[in-house]
């Protein structure tokens, strides 16, 4: 299986996320939105979010020692210069900077580090922008999607 340190999460047509593990289990994402709109993304634990334009990107780094986190997309927000305001989906408290879960409808991107190293795509709070996940590293390949027979 691959490790989260040879990841890239990606939202088609939507956020894109690459994963690359530091040393000492720090984990940065870049985050990119490749929607047609303005979409703005958040983070836990302590991650916040920002508002991220078409083709802007927004890098996070995760503190070594952080265990399992989230990524999610807001769409239709409307924030005050205080960060304030609201989304039409994933809002988490009508904050910018996020310190709560969004709120469903908000497609999810996991991650969790141990042993071994765990990530995921979750529609658990339902579905808002596109998301998928594809390796960084040369010497892993992306996984086989299943085609219906």
């Amino acid at each position: 299986m691959a490790r989260v340190s040879d990841l890239v999460l990606l939202l088609v047509a939507g956020l894109a996320i690459p994963l690359l593990m530091h040393q000492l289990g720090a984990v940065k994402f870049d985050l990119k939105n490749q929607c047609g709109y303005t979409v703005w993304p958040a983070g836990l634990p302590g991650l916040g979010g920002q508002q991220l334009d078409q083709n802007v990107t927004w890098t996070v780094d995760v503190p070594a020692g952080t265990q399992a986190g989230r990524f999610w997309a807001r769409t239709g927000c409307s924030f005050d210069a205080s960060g304030g305001g609201t989304c039409k989906t994933g809002d988490c408290g009508g904050q910018l900077n996020c310190t709560v879960s969004g709120a469903v409808l908000a497609t999810l991107a996991e991650y969790t580090q141990s042993d071994q190293d765990y990530y995921d795509v979750s529609l658990v709070d339902g579905f808002n922008v596109p998301l998928s996940i594809n390796p960084t590293k040369s010497n892993c390949t992306a996984p086989v999607h299943a085609k219906p027979t």
